[in-house]
């Protein structure tokens, strides 16, 4: 797990933020869920001690110096988790009935064979590819068991009824 009262307080000072209340309380809740958040999951979990235009710019200085990252959920809506400097690499099942995100690892012979697919990528288009990541979209377990909506051919879906 990581320490944030350590590590974190010293990359925000050395990237010129001050180690303030509103920082701090998003990267316990971050450390704490261990999995992506939406921006609005900030204020509940923060014990309504946080306002929303807080968790905005906060999050917004956290992703500046790294020591967040983002993703979109399967609605579009950000979501935010402890960068991989701070965390292991992984990806990510995202679930398009509840907007959900949970993290994966791949083994490590899968990794490799991204890596190799990568290095051929970047050579036969000329790209410099600095990092990779995977989200799978589907629907998790929670939301597959609810027969009341169907998300594979809409709300009429004979084969779910």
């Amino acid at each position: 797990m990581v320490d944030v009262t350590s590590s974190q307080k010293m990359q925000l000072r050395q990237n010129g933020l001050a180690a303030t209340r509103p920082r701090m309380a998003l990267l316990k809740v971050l450390e704490a869920q261990a999995q992506p958040l939406h921006i609005d999951d900030f204020v509940e979990l923060a014990g309504g001690d946080l306002a929303l235009s807080t968790v905005y710019r906060a999050v917004g200085e956290l992703l500046e110096v790294g020591l967040v990252s983002s993703l979109n959920s399967p609605e579009g809506r950000k979501m935010v988790e402890l960068s991989t400097e701070h965390t292991s690499h992984h990806h990510h099942v995202l679930c398009k009935g509840c907007d959900s995100a949970t993290d994966i690892q791949f083994t490590d012979d899968l990794e490799e064979q991204i890596e190799v697919e990568m290095k051929l990528i970047a050579e036969t288009m000329g790209v410099e590819v600095h990092s990779h990541s995977l989200e799978i979209l589907g629907i998790c377990r929670d939301c597959a068991s609810d027969s009341t909506t169907c998300f594979c051919r809409g709300d009429n879906c004979e084969s779910h009824k």
